[in-house]
Formats: structure tokens, sequence, C-alpha cells
């Protein structure tokens, strides 16, 4: 059976100050039952956030259907809106602010055109981080969809 010693003391928080982003902290809670016996705690963590990922379409994808396309991410939890920067040369234009990770129906009409892409992240109003600048290419337009193209989008998987 484990001992459970009482509580006599207890320390005030400690104040660390302000976090970093995209950095990992570890804290324990120990027990100090007498000057000779402590009771050590589990080691925890936490993460503060960091910028978009997970782009789709994916950085560098081929291919890409012409006409409009979702942009879409993964955000971080503690960010409350996103601004899209988007175009086919730098520097990129910001197309629009939203508060999902989605920027529906972007434009994409040039074939075989490549264009860049990102996402920064915004804590009430305060932008949190520049995101990383992604790209994809749009695919050709074929006169024909080649043998074997079920979904008409002119690719065969």
């Amino acid at each position: 059976m484990a001992l459970n010693p009482k509580t006599t003391q207890v320390s005030t928080p400690a104040d660390v100050g302000m976090l970093n982003y995209m950095t990992t902290y570890y804290w324990r809670v120990d027990t100090v039952a007498d000057t000779n016996t402590i009771y050590e705690g589990d080691v925890w963590s936490f993460t503060t956030g960091g910028k978009a990922g997970q782009p789709s379409p994916g950085n560098g994808q081929t291919n890409v259907n012409l006409g409009t396309i979702d942009l879409t991410w993964s955000g971080d939890t503690w960010a409350t809106s996103y601004k899209v920067y988007a175009g086919t040369a730098q520097p990129l234009s910001c197309v629009g602010e939203v508060t999902n990770a989605v920027y529906p129906d972007f434009p994409v009409p040039g074939e075989k055109t490549t264009y860049y892409w990102r996402v920064d992240e915004y804590v009430d109003g305060q932008l949190t981080l520049q995101g990383n600048v992604w790209s994809f290419t749009t695919r050709g337009i074929l006169a024909t969809c080649p043998k074997g193209d079920l979904s008409g989008d002119c690719v065969v998987n």
C-alpha cells in the first residue's frame, strides 16, 4: 500500500513568464513528506502552438484540377483566425481571412500553372506565426481524357 502523506504546506504557483511558440515544456509536482522523504510525481508535458501544416493540395502536388478548389490545412487550436495568401508569383496577395482551417472555392483557372500559398495564424487579431509557403501545379487540358478515366478529371489512377 502506498503512503499518502498529508499536505501541510502548499507553495504558490510559479510565474514562468511568456511561453515561446512551438516549444515543448515539461513539469511535475513532487510531494515532500518530511526533510528526508520526497515523492516524485509524474512528468507531464505540453507543446505550445505551431504553424499551420498538412496543406491540401499537398506541397508540390501536381495535376490539380482546374476551376475552384478548397485550400485546407491543419491549424493551431489556439488560432482564432487565419489569413490566406496566394498567387502565381511572389509577393503573395492576401486573398481572405477565415476562422476555420479551410479557404473554400479558390480559383485555379490556369492550366499547367504553379500556385503558391501560405496561411498565417492569428490569435485575437494578433499575428502569431507566419506560415510556410506551399505550392501546387494544375494539370493541362487534354483534347480527350485518357482511356480508363472514370471521373472526368482526365487522370487515370
